[in-house]
């Protein structure tokens, strides 16, 4: 074996143990990088919660003209998000304080960290409508026309409110980010 032949029997041993590294590095950094990612606990995602059956009928009107033509799952998930935010606004749902997040943000989820519960309605409706649906699929805002009744010291009191939400899509969840009440009127009836 001459001293060439030596020479590039090492030059690629070299090279080998050069790519192999470099591959073993380009794997270490990427574990690191999926390691760091933000995004939703899982185990807050995979929970259960204890949804109480008063959430809601909900009615769709038309909607207006979309930059964006939303399909009816898309639809369904967003009326779930929306519904189960304003139960956790309102106080119906009680999770620990570190989960709000799974479902809001913003400044519902700053709303919801200060708020103090509340009864449960015994019934609501929904009729909503989405007016807004960005380009990239982001973020909805709607409008909702609710009518909940609730019993309180041998009364029935109905409820009817206008609100805009904001919802925000993050990580594949819908979140309530901002509901704002535009119109609110309580009948107090008297009980049996």
């Amino acid at each position: 074996m001459s001293k060439s032949d030596v020479k590039r029997i090492i030059g690629l041993a070299g090279l080998a143990v050069g790519v192999l590294a470099a591959l073993l590095l380009t794997a270490r950094v990427g574990g690191f990088i999926e390691s760091t990612r933000t995004g939703a606990d899982l185990r807050a995602t995979l929970s259960e919660l204890d949804v109480p059956v008063t959430a809601g009928v909900i009615t769709w009107l038309p909607s207006a003209d979309l930059a964006r033509p939303m399909d009816p799952t898309t639809r369904d998930a967003i009326a779930e998000a929306y519904i189960l935010g304003l139960d956790i606004l309102d106080g119906h749902v009680q999770l620990p304080p570190d989960q709000y997040a799974v479902h809001l943000t913003g400044a519902a989820l700053r709303a919801a960290q200060t708020r103090s519960s509340a009864q449960a309605p015994l019934q609501r409706t929904h009729t909503m409508r989405i007016t807004f649906h960005s380009a990239d699929g982001q973020v909805v805002e709607l409008e909702d026309s609710a009518l909940s009744a609730l019993a309180a010291s041998g009364r029935l009191i109905t409820r009817t409110e206008r609100a805009i939400a904001v919802l925000v899509l993050v990580d594949g969840v819908w979140h309530l980010r901002h509901r704002v009440t535009t119109d609110l009127q309580t009948d107090l009836q008297p009980g049996p």
